[in-house]
């Protein structure tokens, strides 16, 4: 069986899945290979305008109701949801995950309509469609009140709010008469999320009883490259010419006007395209017409479609800085930008080849013998955020930083630290191609005495606009 995780930060790119079988030996068929459940993590879906039952009995609690068991209305163990068409849309997936393959069924909230800072939550332990569909029964647990806190009375609108892994798809591509020679490729878009996925266990006995070998691959891909070739049509009859805004192949924004009653074809980094103007779609038209230009085109900046895996990061000098972690505007946000970095940082504890601190030349040296004993490590570790231009005036070291934050711990050594600063970034302080990146600086105060090697284990990068997040990470 299989496991996993994946994010998709990029989604305008058309990501998709794939399964692929293979049998090597077969002596009977059609077979099944292994089933892959791919899940979204962490979806909310939310049922509004819901009226609050008072009653206490586990029961149907009306058309557009929910009631819980208990007046200790945190102690509740049994809530009950009418079932309608909207509900049932999302509650099925959600329940099937659970039913048919084990996953968790999160959290329930009930918040009051007007006030939703009044409410409470429960763990979800299990769920069941009652009375041939008339209303859904959640088994919870461990009610925490808001605070403050005011119970819900008899009639007041409330919102019913889960939050839990969702069943996207299940899929399997089952081996006939001949092998298959090509993958099944869903064309079921994955949008920006989280997800995991488990498989069934590999079927490995033919329909008539003899053995049977082979495998089932699950992966993911894209159906455009970082640039396409866009085709931009305008009607004669559209109110107003458009003016397309976009960033071009070389990684610098550029524009043109598109006239009514002609088309244009244009290279540009995927999902970048917007648009202003009396903008009709009945008029107008922008779609794909080459899924991958590769043609002098520019390394793409700032779309947080990368992340690096088991990266140890020594840092036995005073200072060190990468432009790795560089993330330019090629397009201007909307609004207000919150940015938050983080790190886990340790003593070196000897996890793969390397080297304690000693000294030697920077980078090169032999600084000693390896211990799993680890030794006193330094006390302040500083991150700083720095602004600048791409391409001309990329934040280096020796800059003066925008902002900067510090841990100071004189027990690194016995325990990871974690460590978190943020900063928020108005909007219209942002031009194009203005870039950010980050550095970690180590430093001692007097009498600290160095022995071994701090390790950054875990770096975060995180913007958060409105309530969308943008992620890049290296751990």
């Amino acid at each position: 069986m299989d496991s996993g995780s994946f994010t998709i930060y990029h989604d305008t790119r058309d990501v998709d899945f794939w399964i692929f079988t293979k049998y090597h030996t077969l002596s009977s068929f059609p077979i099944a290979g292994a089933f892959y459940s791919i899940y979204e993590e962490h979806v909310s879906e939310s049922f509004n305008s819901i009226g609050f039952n008072a009653s206490t009995a586990v029961a149907d609690p009306g058309v557009g109701k929910v009631s819980i068991n208990n007046s200790t209305q945190q102690s509740a163990t049994k809530i009950s949801l009418a079932n309608d068409y909207a509900i049932a849309l999302n509650l099925g997936p959600y329940s099937q995950s659970f039913a048919s393959h084990g996953q968790s069924l999160g959290k329930i909230r009930i918040e009051q309509n007007s006030n939703s800072a009044n409410n409470i939550i429960y763990d979800v332990t299990s769920i069941d469609n009652i009375g041939s569909g008339t209303y859904w029964e959640f088994t919870v647990a461990n009610g925490t009140l808001s605070n403050p806190n005011q119970p819900f009375t008899n009639g007041v609108v409330t919102n019913v709010v889960i939050q839990a892994p969702q069943l996207v798809n299940r899929i399997n591509q089952s081996r006939g008469v001949t092998d298959n020679q090509v993958a099944a490729i869903s064309t079921q878009t994955l949008m920006n999320g989280e997800y995991s996925y488990t498989s069934s266990a590999f079927t490995d006995q033919a329909g008539n009883g003899t053995p049977a070998s082979g495998s089932t691959q699950f992966g993911l891909l894209c159906q455009y490259n970082d640039y396409v070739t866009y085709r931009a049509e305008l009607d004669s009859s559209a109110a107003t010419n458009i003016t397309i805004t976009y960033t071009g192949s070389n990684g610098n924004p550029q524009y043109f006007e598109l006239l009514k009653g002609f088309y244009a074809d244009y290279n540009a980094l995927v999902g970048t395209p917007s648009f202003t103007g009396t903008v009709n779609y009945n008029t107008f038209s922008n779609n794909i017409i080459n899924p991958s230009y590769t043609t002098n085109v520019a390394p793409v900046q700032g779309t947080f479609a990368s992340r690096v895996n088991d990266v140890y990061i020594s840092y036995s000098s005073s200072l060190s800085s990468s432009q790795d972690g560089l993330y330019v505007f090629n397009q201007l946000p909307s609004g207000d930008i919150q940015v938050t970095a983080s790190m886990l940082v340790d003593v070196w504890r000897g996890e793969e080849p390397g080297a304690v601190f000693g000294t030697d030349d920077y980078g090169t040296g032999d600084y000693g013998e390896i211990t799993s004993t680890p030794g006193t490590t330094w006390t302040t570790a500083s991150i700083s955020v720095y602004t600048g231009s791409f391409p001309n005036t990329i934040p280096n070291i020796g800059d003066i930083p925008l902002t900067s934050s510090e841990l100071r711990s004189t027990t690194i050594h016995t325990a990871p630290e974690a460590y978190t600063m943020s900063l928020l970034i108005p909007s219209e302080s942002i031009s194009f191609q203005d870039c950010l990146n980050i550095s970690i600086a180590v430093s001692k105060s007097t009498g600290d005495v160095i022995q071994n090697s701090l390790v950054v284990k875990e770096y975060n990068l995180e913007f958060n606009k409105d309530i969308k997040i943008l992620f890049f990470q290296m751990e």
